[in-house]
């Protein structure tokens, strides 16, 4: 791509990858709480509304007169368990390590991996407390409860629950989705004359892809098998299953019917969308506009969903609904738009209605990412209604002054917020975003999802378009947290424009005030706003760590160095969050026992939890919301994931309450500290499926690209590595110590614009030695130790 850009280039075509946005929420705008949303759905409402300003995000957690945590201040080697503490983890910690301890109160550690069953990170929380038994407790056994661990939690939950979903509900609603709607094109095309046959020969040529995409894959795994040699033959075949080469013989069935020059379209498109790694005009697409290129490397299966074939087809069907656009600049979209979406209330011979399984497809991708950017089902003929009326024909649908009437009121409509196409347009440098949004106006069936992150840096990137202040086409992540009123992360946005994009002091001057006012956006969005998907309001929940702590705090909460880390724990969680929702959410673009026999019983020991209960409230509220979610629409009805959900939720209460114990200088009991010494959270990894672990199972690396950079001919990742040993100073009670836990370590890097890396070629990097990691960014430097 890079290459044909520089070409067209040269010759004066200027090309524009729009910026687009990352994956999960609601639009600020059009929100799920209270209203119905593109399927008919409602989540659960607050009974909050106030937005929460830039001085909510900075309040302290108590009022002053009520923060009466005091700590013993000591040395680290006059601390009484350092010692121990050492001795339990294998460290050996140089001169400037301690120094940086001793100074800032706490430490990062890399470690190798630690051996978990089904996740690292959070087995190597569990071991910070020691055996089970009263008699096992050990000073060098003080856990430390950080934001990071219980965020990892989450993501677990959320990526386990969503991939049962997609592998049961999901995937038989796309299946009937398809069959209903294809069967219905083809009714169509066989029965209609004219314009309108020729287009539904065309919808059915698309959908007739989609089906052969969904279709590629192994048959249903076996319930069990006779012997475990039965089921490694089964895994290593379905590794293959879906194959172009298979693609080809289900079309030759699907396709059946298709004149050749389609049937030829949809071939040449398959080929694309099974390499994976070109951009290009879709023979089927390209009629919509004539700027549209297709990114066929987000074709490539990534996050949760390589796993198996079955996965692998689901995403890369729901991938080309989500990103296939009918476009209504041009006629032709409008008509298409037209006659797809009266066949979705047809029903066919078998019975089946395919506005059924669209409306329960949307509706649980939207508990989990939110609601499209782009026109969906519901507002189109909620148009086409209100300008043609009831009773239309599919002649009179296709007809020049059908056409002509809805295109005269297409001002009227929702306009998408994020810009997530390739374009080539001489015309480009001469338009603004919004007039580029607006050319890009469209219908999907499956419009991937507006997200609050995607909104920010949609905003404050930029390709050849024209813009007031000078803006970069590939951003950080930093300006995330920077939106949400995160001075440092700011400062590092800042000097990250002048490292990667060249940015003058003056031009850094002019992008902080195009942030500022996303800040203000930002700090705009009502509470009901970011609970309208589980998404969102774990972006919401990341927002309380966009803050700086004083006097009432702990030392290393006070320290320069924790508002760094507070970045990484902000990014590392962020990476997760867009890791699980990747194949929803639109993603920017810019241009181009008893113990030994010792009767005597040890000594409590205190760990503590980290005291930001700001963040422990909105974290609660997120569990409480995805719970209630769940309930209000018949998910995981008397299932272990309710259960388990709601040992979660008491866990999580449980560190709040010792949170607001520890700012307020109230003694904790020794009942409480054992059970927090005993909190253990590895039972959120657990598989709901009953799959066995491998060895790989544990490792909780991951990476999910973010934005696509066609003028850089780049993709941005934001990634996490192995997690770090975190080591913290505290001193509650009168009783210095050393408290462990584990943080994230995170990375942002770049690749070039091809095939998208996966989960599994990060890992063979973290883990494996396969390639370099990218050395730490910058930001994260006041985190290493000067030697």
């Amino acid at each position: 791509m890079s290459k044909k850009a520089l070409a067209l280039g040269s010759v004066g075509v200027v090309v524009v990858v729009l910026v687009a946005a990352f994956l999960s929420m609601w639009r600020p705008d059009l929100v799920l709480t209270g209203q119905k949303n593109d399927a008919g759905n409602l989540a659960p409402k607050s009974e909050e509304t106030a937005a929460p300003s830039e001085d909510a995000y900075q309040a302290k957690d108590l009022p002053p007169d009520q923060m009466k945590y005091a700590e013993a201040a000591v040395p680290l080697a006059q601390v009484p368990n350092y010692a121990a503490v050492q001795a339990k983890y294998g460290l050996h910690l140089s001169p400037a390590q301690e120094k940086f301890l001793d100074e800032n109160r706490f430490l990062l550690v890399e470690r190798d991996r630690s051996v978990g069953t089904f996740d690292d990170m959070l087995a190597a929380f569990d071991a910070t407390g020691g055996g089970p038994q009263t008699a096992d407790r050990r000073p060098e056994d003080a856990k430390l409860v950080t934001p990071d661990v219980v965020l990892h939690a989450y993501h677990k939950f959320f990526e386990m629950t969503l991939e049962q979903l997609e592998q049961k509900e999901l995937s038989d609603a796309l299946g009937a989705f398809l069959r209903d709607l294809h069967a219905n094109l083809a009714a169509a095309a066989k029965r209609s004359k004219g314009a309108a046959q020729e287009r539904y020969r065309n919808l059915e040529a698309q959908f007739a892809l989609a089906r052969v995409m969904f279709e590629d894959k192994s048959g249903p795994k076996p319930a069990y098998f006779r012997t475990p040699e039965e089921e490694a033959a089964f895994a290593e075949a379905d590794k293959t299953a879906d194959s172009l080469e298979r693609a080809d013989a289900i079309l030759a069935k699907v396709g059946a019917d298709l004149p050749p020059d389609l049937m030829k379209a949809v071939k040449e498109d398959l080929d694309r969308i099974y390499a994976g790694d070109s951009v290009g005009a879709s023979p089927l697409f390209a009629q919509y506009s004539d700027e549209l290129k297709t990114d066929y490397t987000q074709f490539t299966p990534r996050s949760h969903y390589t796993k198996n074939s079955a996965l692998r087809a689901y995403f890369r069907t729901m991938m080309y609904l989500g990103r296939s656009s009918y476009f209504l600049k041009k006629d032709v979209g409008i008509v298409d738009a037209d006659l797809l979406t009266a066949q979705f209330t047809v029903k066919n011979p078998d019975g089946g209605v395919p506005l059924d399984p669209w409306k329960k497809i949307m509706a649980v991708t939207g508990f989990y990412a939110g609601q499209s950017d782009d026109l969906g089902y519901d507002e189109w003929r909620a148009y086409v209604t209100e300008t043609l009326g009831l009773n239309l024909t599919e002649e009179s649908l296709a007809d020049t002054a059908s056409v002509r009437k809805l295109a005269a009121g297409l001002d009227r409509l929702r306009m998408p917020k994020i810009l997530s196409d390739i374009v080539v347009s001489e015309e480009i440098p001469g338009m603004n975003k919004v007039q580029l949004l607006r050319d890009s106006l469209a219908y999907r069936v499956f419009g991937q999802r507006f997200t609050f992150d995607a909104w920010v840096l949609n905003d404050l990137t930029a390709g050849q378009e024209k813009t007031d202040v000078k803006l970069p086409s590939t951003p950080s992540a930093l300006f995330v947290p920077a939106a949400f009123g995160d001075r440092r992360a700011a400062a590092h946005a800042g000097t990250f424009l002048e490292k990667d994009a060249g940015f003058t002091p003056a031009d850094v001057a002019a992008f902080m005030t195009k942030l500022d006012k996303k800040k203000d956006d930002i700090a705009k969005v009502k509470k009901d706003e970011w609970f309208g998907s589980m998404g969102s309001a774990w972006l919401y929940v990341l927002g309380s760590l966009t803050r700086s702590y004083g006097s009432g705090y702990p030392a290393y909460m006070r320290a320069l160095a924790f508002l760094d880390k507070q970045i990484q724990t902000f990014l590392g969680s962020y990476a997760a969050l867009k890791h699980d929702t990747l194949l929803y959410a639109k993603q920017s673009y810019a241009e181009l026992g008893s113990g030994p026999g010792d009767p005597r019983v040890p000594p409590v020991v205190k760990g503590f939890v980290e005291p930001n209960l700001e963040f422990w409230n909105r974290f609660n509220e997120l569990l409480d919301r995805t719970s209630a979610t769940f309930t209000a629409n018949g998910l995981f009805a008397d299932s272990a994931v309710t259960a388990r959900l709601d040992d979660f939720k008491g866990l999580t209460r449980f560190c709040a309450d010792l949170a607001e114990k520890e700012l307020r200088g109230e003694a904790i009991t020794d009942d409480e500290y054992e059970r927090l010494r005993n909190l253990r959270l590895s039972f959120m990894a657990q598989p709901f499926s009953g799959d066995q672990p491998d060895e790989d199972s544990g490792k909780v690396a991951l990476i999910a690209d973010v934005h696509t950079d066609a003028l850089r001919g780049q993709i941005l990742y934001e990634a996490d590595g192995k997690p770090y040993l975190m080591l913290a100073i505290v001193g509650n009670e009168g009783v210095p110590r050393v408290v462990a836990g584990v943080a994230y370590s995170h990375y942002e890097l770049t690749g070039p614009l091809g095939k998208r890396f996966t989960d599994e070629d990060w890992r063979a990097r973290v883990y494996d030695g396969k390639g370099e990691l990218p050395a730490r960014n910058f930001w994260y430097d006041s985190l290493s130790p000067k030697q």
